[in-house]
């Protein structure tokens, strides 16, 4: 009921109570998490089983070394055209599209019929892959208070800092028990689920303001191991 000059007017309840936040933002937060740390593994997770690759697809030692980085080089051009499109679409809608199309080109990595048709797929799975990096850090800001949001970026960042030493360790045992393409199948498994939920979740999350380059979020979100350089 609304109190008028002219009497009491009952407005719908679904005029009145807009579609709230999420309540709880601590899932969004570790989903932003995952993204952001599957797009950097994605180099070392797949690092051990650099020197079998010639043998199970055929090539040399130096080819193999480009499925490396193939993968940073797809990964700086998304940086910036992530930042580019966020400033014109829904960061939650690409969010998605970039987390099926990572799960996606992961798993055509295993189809590979050859080394240089791997190499290819690294490129594309690099420039998916970068989307979380550049929209995330918007995102946390849009769902925490201005000091909660700091101390939560710092928090991705510190937990982001750790993938360079563990995923060589997690993509050795996944080798050495699954084989090469075990890694590729985590990181395309993983990436749906993301996917799914961050869908699910999509009406109940805030929309972060434009971009405009995403400069500023790719240095809050991005580790210094990811930067666009060879490995």
């Amino acid at each position: 009921m609304v109190d008028t000059p002219g009497g009491f007017i009952h407005k719908p309840a679904a005029m009145t109570q807009p579609v709230p936040p999420l309540q709880t933002p601590a899932l969004a937060f570790a989903l932003l998490i995952i993204g952001t740390t599957l797009g950097i593994a994605g180099t070392d997770l797949v690092l051990p089983a650099i020197p079998d690759l010639p043998d199970a697809l055929g090539g040399s030692q130096a080819m193999a070394q480009l499925v490396l980085a193939a993968f940073v080089a797809g990964g700086c051009i998304g940086l910036v055209l992530y930042g580019e499109l966020g400033a014109h679409f829904d960061q939650r809608n690409l969010l998605v599209l970039s987390f099926i199309a990572y799960a996606l080109i992961s798993l055509a990595c295993i189809l590979a019929p050859s080394l240089q048709v791997l190499v290819g797929l690294r490129f594309g799975q690099g420039l998916t892959g970068s989307a979380a990096a550049v929209f995330a850090p918007g995102m946390i800001r849009a769902m925490f208070s201005e000091a909660r949001a700091v101390r939560a970026i710092g928090l991705m960042a510190s937990i982001e800092s750790l993938v360079p030493a563990l995923a060589p360790v997690i993509g050795v045992w996944l080798l050495v028990a699954f084989g090469w393409k075990s890694s590729f199948v985590v990181t395309g498994g993983l990436s749906l689920m993301v996917a799914a939920l961050v869908g699910l979740l999509r009406p109940r999350l805030p929309a972060p303001d434009p971009t405009r380059g995403g400069g500023a979020a790719i240095s809050a979100s991005r580790p210094a191991r990811s930067s666009c350089a060879t490995p």
